[in-house]
Formats: C-alpha cells, structure tokens, sequence
C-alpha cells in the first residue's frame, strides 16, 4: 500500500472527546443522515468509525436475496463515509464481501493491493495461480496487480481494505476482469 508508514505521538492531542455517550456517532451518522450544522471541517476524517458486523452481515445477505452474485466479486459492498459518500478513509477503501457456497469468481486484478480478513466460512484464493486455504481468521494479501479467483466451500465472507481511494484520487487506479 505505497509502502509508507507514519505515526505520531503527541501530548496535545489525546484519543476523541468522550463528551458523548456510546453510541452517539451512529445515530448521528449512521443512518443516511447527517446534523446539518455540524462542527467538522471539510477533509476531517469519517466521524463513523465503527461498522457492526451484523449490519453489515445483514445488507450482504439482503444484497443476495435481491440480486445474482456479480462473476468477479461475487456480493461485493464498500464501506463509505457518511458526510461525502466516499471511501471510509482518505487513502484507504474498505469493502465487505460474500461469496455463496460452490460459488467461484471469474479471475479479476487491480492495481491495488488488497489485504483480507476472512470473517466466516472457507473456501480459497488462487492469486497468480497460487492456492491459499481460506477459514474463519485467515489473513491473505492479494498483491497490486496479481489475478485472484475466490471460490467458496461455504459461504464465505471477507473484510478486505486496499489503497484502492488512494490510487482513485491519484487516477492511477486499473482493474482487468477477465
């Protein structure tokens, strides 16, 4: 992911206000709906930074009841930032994904390197030909540009984030689907 890392550390800046109960950022941006004089300042960062599982879980299984599996991605859905519908953060896009048991995906590549979390289930990727063995808690790179097909034994869902909004804003983003 452009091979860069930065951390900084400093005494005047602590983690968030926690001047608002739990819960808070949800209901005020998680809903489709944003305070209309709210006080963040536009390129702030996404002010919902937590994504449940099971709301998440429950739109891949709605997108299933309404639609086919898409050939490459299977049920595909990116995490967005709810004050300009963007990717969750500035350089990073996140997406949640179910492949159907028996389902296999057409071979695709981007020029993104992507890294996956497998949530539930199992089944595997093949990346460049490579086959590597997917179960709940398995952790696989696919590199930017290498094809990968994902077939499930189970069902099977992924958390996956890339450079991916990076590139996008950079124009330099590509995706090949065969």
């Amino acid at each position: 992911m452009l091979d860069g890392s930065f951390v900084e550390h400093r005494e005047d800046r602590g983690a968030w206000p926690t001047s608002r109960q739990a819960g808070d950022a949800r209901l005020r941006w998680g809903r489709n709906l944003r305070p209309v004089r709210h006080d963040r300042k536009p390129g702030q960062a996404n002010p919902l930074f937590i994504y449940p599982f099971v709301e998440w879980r429950e739109t891949l299984e709605a997108l299933r009841r309404s639609e086919d599996p898409h050939p490459h991605d299977a049920y595909l859905m990116e995490f967005t930032n709810p004050i300009d519908g963007g990717p969750v953060l500035a350089t990073i896009s996140a997406f949640a994904r179910l492949v159907p048991a028996d389902f296999v995906t057409k071979p695709a590549r981007s020029t993104d390197g992507m890294i996956h979390v497998v949530v539930e289930g199992s089944g595997s990727i093949k990346i460049d030909g490579g086959d590597f063995r997917l179960s709940s808690g398995t952790i696989v790179v696919t590199p930017s540009w290498s094809e990968r097909v994902i077939e499930a034994t189970q069902d099977l869902v992924l958390f996956s984030y890339s450079d991916r909004a990076a590139q996008q804003k950079l124009s330099i983003w590509r995706e090949r689907l065969s």
